[in-house]
């Protein structure tokens, strides 16, 4: 992370792209629309605070024999990394059966037909705040093990902990879906940046000022 920092204090306001693959042991190509980010400076100061608390990403954690229940928090409008937490949730719930599953309905829409689970759903757009809450309606337990995206799992983690929850584990999934309709899911970069900025603007405002793609 000190490089990752070093790199920001020595560069102008232009963000290229190839320091979001920085963060990764393992190099990885990122679909980019731009070559670089413009940022004004009060917006790559709030990066570099977002930045400054820690790795982004998390990685798998937790017995998930402790947990009495799972949530999982959707990715994106789109199939794409959704499918994928939706196979990962039947897979847990298939090695531990006794587990209640709770799903995002964008997750929901993708899993077995023939498991039991409750689906968290609205029609309107719903926050990870809002999943979380809900979910307190469905079971006595608050012994969960999360299911996310893994860069989004460090807030969904939180969210959860805010909300009353005891957070004992954590599996994730670790894609971006490229073609997404929300912008600001489609790449490590966008994601930082919208949610650097996710205390003073939606995810759509971002998106239109920093015209991500």
């Amino acid at each position: 992370m000190r490089d990752l920092m070093n790199y920001f204090s020595n560069s102008d306001i232009k963000i290229h792209h190839d320091f979001a693959s920085s963060l990764r042991l393992n190099p990885q190509v990122f679909s980019y629309c731009n070559p670089s980010y413009q940022l004004p400076i009060p917006s790559k100061q709030r990066l570099e605070n977002y930045l400054a608390l820690g790795q982004p990403f998390l990685i798998p954690f937790g017995d998930l024999n402790q947990a009495d229940t799972l949530i999982a928090f959707s990715f994106g409008d789109s199939p794409d990394v959704n499918i994928q937490l939706s196979e990962l949730a039947a897979n847990i719930q298939h090695l531990h059966p006794n587990i209640h599953v709770q799903l995002q309905q964008e997750i929901a829409l993708h899993f077995p037909k023939d498991r039991q689970i409750s689906v968290i759903e609205n029609k309107d757009y719903q926050t990870t705040t809002d999943i979380a809450r809900k979910a307190l309606n469905n079971i006595h337990s608050r012994n969960v093990v999360v299911v996310a995206q893994s860069w989004h799992a460090k807030r969904c983690i939180n969210t959860c902990k805010q909300q009353g929850w005891n957070v004992v584990g954590l599996r994730c999934v670790d894609d971006f879906p490229v073609k997404d309709p929300q912008p600001w899911v489609r790449n490590p970069l966008n994601w930082l940046i919208k949610e650097s900025h996710r205390e003073v603007a939606t995810g759509q405002e971002i998106s239109q000022f920093f015209q991500l793609c």
